[in-house]
Parts: structure tokens; C-alpha cells; sequence
């Protein structure tokens, strides 16, 4: 058998937000076809990574980038100030002595920001296929970071950011002998920063197993509960949710007081712990263990993304759970869907608020949705069709 080899930051074991439910998903496909290595940071012990270890080899290695480390190393490095940008610190070194030890057919790195193993890995495995997983379009979102700041030093930082991610990601289109995206529009936001990539990138929708989801549809929501799954630091995530607190959830009210809202997931921002101090309607939950059955606790979920990039698992996970969305145009972005058919989709508060309410109390139009939904997810995002989408990074295409 073949030996792979996959480089991430992101230890999708367990798989508890969007990018590692992706990864997770694409670890198990390359785990079928090959005797797959995977080089990660630590986490705490869980179930999930011992049964793991009886399909792959994980070895895992402690994190010391710190955030101000990372910034710092940016200056003089010039590359992104996130820490996934220095990673090199704790991961090149593992890497290197894999690569000495090993034959790899196909070596994986997971997020462009990575971009600087592959000269490295060209050396030392000259005759692999180098794949770079582009969970983002890193420098678009950078871009949004810098717009969302106000004028000012933060601005200007966030902008410098902005400049560098979009040089390093055109190093990467460079180097990759395959670059994969998770949508369309994502493939073509780097293929004009460098036309000749276009040849060589492929699209992988995110995908999650409908199957395990079963208990979950089973669950009886929360009457007038509404729900925003996410990661609560990601900055896209904190804006979309206190556009919601401030201009959507208070026109919700007028038509249902008793409406609450739960902001679901983990490391939350202390803007949104503040938001719920003050109001007993709103709940902050943190980290949790199931995000799902958070989700199908609520009558609706709501994704008001103002930013972003990638494709939303939050919305895939509702609708395996039978539970009806309402998202912004930004929000269901790279999605398979239409207003109408398996959402209801607003930008403007007033018009967010109205389908809110509608699904609130129209449980038949709530039930439309749901239905046609699920045959989306079953049809493109199933987990079950990712081996032939994945066909070009395991060589069966």
C-alpha cells in the first residue's frame, strides 16, 4: 500500500467545529487508500483518537506559537500573523525526520498558511504530490478583517496582513501540484491571483455523515428558540452574531417576546459574554461536547454572516438535523441551495427578522425546507460522495 503523509494544525480528533469535521472526513478517505501519517498538534486524550490509531498512524506534537510570538515572527518572516504561519517551530523538525524515514506517493498540507512546508517537503520527497487543502480564501478574509476595523493603527495591520497572506497563498498556487478548494468561487478567487493554478485545483465540497445525525432529528426543539452555531472567536462568527443581537433580535421580539437566542460554541468572544450578562434571552454556551444536539434543540437556526470564507458546515449540520435555516447571502456562500428551497435567505435586519418569525410560525413552510434539504445534503454534501471528489488527491482519477 501507499504511504501519504498529512501535515495539519487542526487535530480533528474529535471533531468539534467546521474545519476538522472537513478534515476529519478527508483523513478517513485517505486513511482507506493509504498507510496515512498524520502530524498534528496534541490534544487532550479522547475516545475518538484511539480508535484512530487503529486506521492511521497520529503523531502528535505540543504547541508553543504563541499569539504574540507569531505576530512578532510575522515582522521579520513575512508571512501571516496567525500561528498556523509559524507552525514551523514545532512541526518542520517532526516532518523532516517522517520524510527521512518514508516514501510518501502524496504529502497533504492542510491550509495555505502552511505554504511554506513545501519547499521543504519538494526536497526531501522530490517524487511525491505536494496537495494544499485551501479550507479559505485566506486573503479575502483578511481583507474583511482589515474593512470591519475602524481607521486607524488596527486597520493598517490587518491590511499588511491582508498584503502578505495574498503573496504567500500566490507562492503556494506556485509550488502545489494541486490545490483544493471548497467551492467554485473559492477556486476562482485563486486562480486570479494566479491564472496557471486553475489546471491544477480541484473542488471538495465539505462534507459530514447524514448517519450519524439520527438521534438528533429525533429531538423536539425548543419552541421560539433560535440557534448560531459556531466558533465564537472567529471573527466573522462574533460580528455575525451582534449584527443579529443588535439589529435582527429586537424586531424578532416585537413579534415574539419570548424568542431566545443561543450563540453556540466554543472560546466565546467576551463581546457576546457581555451580550448575554446583560440579557437573560441570550445564552453564550461555550464549548460543547455535541454541537448537534445543541443545534436541533433550537425551533430555527439562524446564520447572519456579515464575513467569511469556505463553506458553512454549521448550515450542513442543520439540515442533518432536520431543523430550518435562515442565513445571509455571505452566510450560505459556496452552498448548493436557493431562497425558498432549502433556506430562507436576507440580508437586511427587517427582512432576516420577517423569515425568522415566518418559520417560527409556519411549520408547514419549515417542513418544506427541511425536506428538500436533506435531499441537498444526501445528493452533495453527504460524506458519501467524497471518495470520487477526492479521486484526484488519492491518484484514482
Amino acid at each position: 500500500m501507499d504511504r501519504a503523509l498529512l501535515i495539519s494544525p487542526e487535530n480533528p480528533f474529535p471533531a468539534d467545529s467546521g474545519g476538522r469535521l472537513r478534515l476529519r472526513g478527508i483523513v478517513e478517505v485517505l486513511a482507506q487508500r493509504f498507510a496515512l501519517d498524520l502530524l498534528t498538534y496534541d490534544r487532550p486524550g479522547h475516545a475518538d483518537l484511539e480508535q484512530a490509531r487503529a486506521r492511521l498512524n497520529v503523531i502528535q506534537v505540543s504547541r508553543t506559537v504563541s499569539r504574540g510570538l507569531a505576530a512578532l515572527r510575522s515582522l521579520y518572516r513575512r508571512r501571516p500573523a496567525g500561528y498556523m504561519g509559524h507552525a514551523d517551530l514545532d512541526m518542520l523538525e517532526p516532518a523532516r525526520a517522517l520524510c527521512r524515514t518514508s516514501r510518501y506517493h502524496t504529502v497533504v498540507v492542510d491550509n495555505t498558511q502552511l505554504g511554506y512546508f513545501l519547499p521543504v517537503l519538494r526536497r526531501l520527497q522530490p517524487d511525491a504530490r505536494l496537495v494544499v487543502l485551501a479550507h479559505n480564501f485566506e486573503s479575502g478574509l483578511c481583507e474583511q478583517l482589515a474593512a470591519w476595523q475602524p481607521p486607524g493603527p488596527r486597520r493598517a495591520l490587518y491590511a499588511w496582513s491582508a498584503w502578505q497572506t495574498r503573496r504567500h497563498e500566490i507562492e503556494v498556487c506556485r509550488q502545489a501540484d494541486l490545490l483544493v478548494c471548497t467551492s467554485p468561487g473559492e477556486a476562482a478567487a485563486f486562480a486570479a491571483l494566479h491564472p496557471p493554478v486553475a489546471a491544477r485545483t480541484v473542488v471538495v465540497p465539505s462534507c459530514i455523515d447524514a448517519r450519524h445525525y439520527g438521534a438528533f432529528r429525533r429531538m423536539t426543539p425548543r419552541p421560539a428558540t433560535l440557534v448560531f452555531p459556531g466558533d465564537m472567536a472567529y471573527f466573522p462568527n462574533v460580528a455575525g452574531a451582534r449584527f443579529f443581537v443588535d439589529a435582527v433580535l429586537p424586531l424578532v421580539r416585537r413579534r415574539v417576546p419570548q424568542v431566545s437566542l443561543r450563540l453556540v460554541g466554543r472560546t466565546p468572544h467576551p463581546s457576546l459574554v457581555a451580550l448575554a450578562a446583560a440579557d437573560p434571552g441570550i445564552v453564550v454556551t461555550g464549548a460543547v461536547d455535541l454541537a448537534a444536539a445543541h443545534i436541533a434543540d433550537g425551533q430555527v437556526v439562524v446564520v447572519p454572516l456579515l464575513h467569511g470564507s469556505g463553506t458553512r458546515l454549521k448550515i450542513l449540520e442543520a439540515w442533518a438535523v432536520d431543523r430550518p435555516v435562515v442565513s445571509t447571502t455571505k452566510g450560505c456562500e459556496g452552498l448548493v441551495c436557493r431562497d425558498g428551497d432549502e433556506l430562507l435567505v436576507a440580508d437586511r435586519p427587517e427582512a432576516f427578522a420577517d423569515a425568522v418569525c415566518r418559520l417560527l410560525d409556519d411549520h408547514a413552510l419549515a417542513g418544506r425546507l427541511v425536506r428538500r434539504a436533506r435531499h441537498t445534503l444526501l445528493t452533495h454534501y453527504d460524506v458519501r460522495v467524497l471518495p470520487s471528489a477526492l479521486a484526484a488527491i488519492v491518484g484514482d482519477e
